[in-house]
C-alpha cells in the first residue's frame, strides 16, 4: 500500500482482555504488522496508537518493533502461571441445547475431570474451569470450556478420552482440542 501514510489503531490494548493466555503475543503482533503497512512508498509513514496503558511492555514492545524484548518480557509469565510452552493443554469445549440442564451437566462433568485428574494425574494435571464460553450460545446451542493443564500429555490424553463418554451420556456436546490455538 505505497500510499498510505498514517495508520492509526484505537483501543489498542482491548485485545489483552481476551480469555486467552495468548492475549498479548496476538496484541503485540497485530501492532507490529499493522505498524508496518505506513509509509511504503515515497512519502515517510507515521502510526497513531491509542492505548489505556501506554507503558504495558506489549504495547512498548510493538511500538519499537522489539521482537526479542517482548520475548523476554513474555516468557517469565508463561513460566509462572504454567501456560505453554511450559505446559500442554487439551481444551473441551462443551455444549448443549438446553441452558439449565446443560450447566448442571457441565457442573457434574467438572467435578469429574477433577476427580480423574487426581486419580489418573496425580498432582500433574490442573483442571480449569469449567467456565461459560466467551461466545456462551452459537446457532442456539449454550457452550462452556474446561482445561486440561499439565506438563505431559499422556495423561492429559487419558483423562479426556475418559471424560469423552461421561458428558455424552449426559447430553452434552463435546469437542477436544489438543493444543488449542483460540479460546473463543
Amino acid at each position: 500500500f505505497p500510499d498510505i501514510t498514517l495508520v492509526g489503531v484505537i483501543a489498542a490494548d482491548a485485545s489483552l482482555n481476551l480469555p486467552d493466555f495468548r492475549a498479548a503475543e496476538r496484541t503485540f503482533q497485530v501492532l507490529t504488522q499493522v505498524s508496518g503497512r505506513g509509509g511504503r512508498g515515497e512519502e515517510p509513514g507515521r502510526v497513531l496508537i491509542q492505548t489505556f496503558n501506554p507503558g504495558l511492555y506489549t504495547i512498548t514492545r510493538a511500538q519499537a518493533h522489539d521482537y526479542a524484548g517482548f520475548y523476554a518480557d513474555e516468557l517469565p509469565l508463561r513460566r509462572q502461571l504454567g501456560y505453554p510452552p511450559f505446559s500442554r493443554l487439551i481444551a473441551l469445549h462443551l455444549s448443549s441445547l438446553q441452558r439449565e440442564e446443560g450447566k448442571r451437566a457441565v457442573t457434574r462433568f467438572g467435578l469429574e475431570a477433577r476427580d480423574l485428574a487426581r486419580t489418573v494425574g496425580g498432582s500433574a494435571v490442573d483442571v480449569i474451569g469449567p467456565a461459560e464460553s466467551p461466545l456462551p450460545r452459537i446457532r442456539g446451542r449454550y457452550r462452556w470450556q474446561l482445561l486440561l493443564r499439565g506438563r505431559e500429555i499422556r495423561p492429559l490424553h487419558q483423562i479426556a478420552e475418559r471424560l469423552l463418554g461421561k458428558g455424552e451420556r449426559d447430553g452434552l456436546s463435546i469437542q477436544v482440542d489438543v493444543d488449542p490455538v483460540s479460546f473463543m
